[in-house]
């Protein structure tokens, strides 16, 4: 009996397999993703590339993961320098 309950405190001790966040540490992982932004100003129609981007903390609009969904698009109006990119100002 004593050795199947040490092996229970150790198993709780190790935790489970998959990691759970609460919500503070959640809302902190949001702090620190990447989003992307234009970096300079952008005319309707023109394309998207790697030269017209920088990814910037913190992740409230489009994610750096999702560059593939982003690349080559174009732009449905005219945007600043600096702008937090969303798909509603995709084309």
């Amino acid at each position: 009996a004593r050795f199947v309950r040490t092996m229970r405190e150790i198993e709780q001790g190790l935790g489970h397999r998959r990691r759970l966040f609460s919500p503070e540490e959640e809302a902190g992982r949001t702090r620190l993703r990447r989003s992307i932004h234009l970096n300079r100003d952008m005319k309707a129609g023109e394309a998207i590339s790697l030269e017209t981007v920088e990814f910037r903390r913190p992740g409230f609009g489009i994610l750096a993961d999702q560059w593939d969904t982003v690349n080559g698009r174009t732009l449905a109006h005219d945007l600043p320098a600096d702008h937090l990119l969303s798909f509603a100002d995709l084309a």
